[in-house]
């Protein structure tokens, strides 16, 4: 399945793909889900937790393939930020600052001292005191304050709230991964050739850890603000009937008709406003081929945000580790002097040196215990934005794999055209075929009735493909992948200044208390002098 996959692939990025090399074999692979996001097949759904696998693809071993294996490659030349992620590897602080499981996850850790999931007492819910997302009441649709829920029949899943107003009016529910997952994977099979938002991903171990559960919190809100300020998608049956059901979620996407080929060129029609008789094949071929070279340059993105995501990570570690023992730092400093000042001064300067554990003046200690509140953490803001550099290109390739999905079909028909022709032909003969060996005359004449209404209707449907594939192709390369690179630039420069930003105030916190213990030493060593 893997090599027929790569088989197909790598004639498409050798620009020989064309509809006669493809074989049998790749047909079934050829599509979305196996070259843009070989990681979207429902196959690989774990129905239990609903959580989904995207990011696990494989690829060649130059990395060409549109995913990249998020995990390092620690085979390779050791990079400075191919730090371990064993447990027994991890250099952990000798003061409590995390739980065991906390310290053991590496990829998607949030700030534990801010945002933090307590118990309840006696109860099955652990609700988020500190929520890193909050209800906006102005935007259309928030998701936010993340519920822990355990049952024995279904196993532990967390539910977020969903809360806005749509066109339908107010609404306040609660939704989990499976559900997020089967909204955009639907949205992903009837918007072919459109970005549809991305989500987070499957996580194999951890799943109910808090900082996984935040993470995902976060970018379920993302996904929801995107889509809602996308107003094809907004207003499309699949979002309505997401947030209003008249029954479970999943039993109501499911009920969801297929779309036609002829309701999916309408709609792609009326939404991109482009009109396939004003689009020549030498278009179609330049832009096609402006695509390819788009995907296959992306092969150097993903292996550098993989390692950036690594580096990201322990530097936001790093910085909560540091700011939850500036506090022990200042008890340690207070005990010094209250015992080691006592041991190595003399009885009339002992009281001098107290500038920490000062019982009159506690001023020095509350600075430094106030920086753990005071300094900000911004490694978080940034690993999220490294995290949606990699899921919205994901998303952006399997956008464009529609496309490729689109030619496969058509082909697809023109396979099985060419089979019901000839079918056809040796009936109109009077020969015998497989199919009608121990038919009637009139069980013949049926099949011949099917086969010519079968063959009128796929041609049709060719048709209809071929123009898809025209606008489709036009819409992705003068509208899609230009806001998405305008995006990404814009998105950069934001999550810069706000870290420069935060980095300036931290540093500025950092001025002040540490200029007051300058202060209080040299008032000190006036003292004594």
């Amino acid at each position: 399945k893997m090599a027929m996959h790569v088989s197909a692939l790598d004639r498409y990025r050798n620009g020989s793909f064309s509809e006669a090399s493809v074989d049998q074999k790749d047909q079934d692979n050829y599509n979305t889900q196996k070259v843009a996001d070989y990681y979207y097949d429902n196959a690989e759904v774990d129905h239990e937790d609903g959580d989904q696998d995207y990011y696990s693809t494989p690829v060649d071993d130059n990395n060409y393939g549109y995913p990249y294996p998020e995990e390092p490659n620690h085979n390779q030349e050791k990079s400075p930020y191919d730090y371990p992620v064993e447990e027994d590897q991890i250099a952990a602080p000798t003061y409590p600052v995390m739980g065991q499981e906390e310290q053991k996850e590496t990829g998607a850790s949030l700030e534990e001292q801010k945002v933090a999931l307590t118990p309840s007492s006696g109860s099955k819910i652990a609700d988020v005191t500190r929520p890193i997302i909050e209800y906006d009441p102005n935007a259309k649709i928030t998701v936010s304050e993340p519920k822990k829920q355990s049952s024995g029949v279904v196993g532990n899943h967390t539910e977020y709230r969903v809360k806005g107003n749509n066109s339908g009016g107010d609404f306040d529910e609660n939704r989990r991964y499976k559900e997020f997952y089967s909204l955009r994977n639907l949205l992903n099979q009837n918007w072919p050739g459109f970005f549809i938002p991305a989500i987070p991903p499957k996580v194999k171990i951890g799943k109910m850890e808090n900082s996984v559960v935040q993470e995902r919190c976060y970018l379920f809100n993302r996904f929801m603000k995107d889509v809602s300020e996308t107003p094809h998608l907004w207003e499309s049956d699949e979002v309505k009937t997401f947030i209003k059901p008249n029954m479970g979620v999943g039993q109501a996407l499911s009920l969801i008709a297929a779309p036609t080929p002829e309701s999916i060129f309408e709609r792609v029609t009326n939404t991109t406003g482009i009109n396939h008789e004003e689009i020549d094949d030498a278009k179609v071929n330049r832009y096609t081929d402006s695509i390819r070279e788009f995907v296959i340059s992306s092969k150097d993105i993903f292996p550098l945000l993989a390692k950036f995501k690594n580096c990201i990570t322990q530097l936001e570690k790093q910085r909560r580790y540091q700011l939850e023992a500036y506090k022990d730092f200042s008890e340690f400093l207070s005990q010094y002097e209250s015992t080691t000042m006592n041991v190595y001064s003399s009885d009339s300067i002992q009281g001098h040196y107290k500038m920490i554990s000062d019982t009159d003046n506690n001023t020095m200690r509350a600075q430094i215990e106030a920086l753990s509140e005071k300094i900000d953490n911004p490694f978080i803001r940034f690993k999220y934005w490294v995290k949606e550099e990699i899921i919205d290109l994901h998303a952006l390739l399997q956008a464009i794999g529609q496309k490729n999905s689109l030619e496969s079909k058509r082909h697809k028909l023109q396979n099985k055209i060419k089979n019901a022709n000839s079918e056809l032909e040796k009936l109109n003969a009077g020969k015998k075929t497989f199919k009608t060996l121990f038919k009637s005359q009139s069980g013949k004449a049926s099949t011949i009735t099917s086969l010519t209404t079968f063959i009128a209707q796929a041609e049709k449907d060719i048709e209809i493909y071929e123009k898809l594939i025209k606008i489709v192709t036009v819409h992705l390369f003068e509208k899609v992948i230009p806001e998405f690179k305008a995006k990404k630039v814009k998105g950069y420069v934001s999550s810069l200044k706000e870290f420069s930003d935060s980095e300036s105030k931290n540093s500025n916190e950092l001025y002040r208390c540490w200029s007051s213990v300058l202060q209080q030493i040299q008032q000190t060593f006036e003292k004594s002098s």
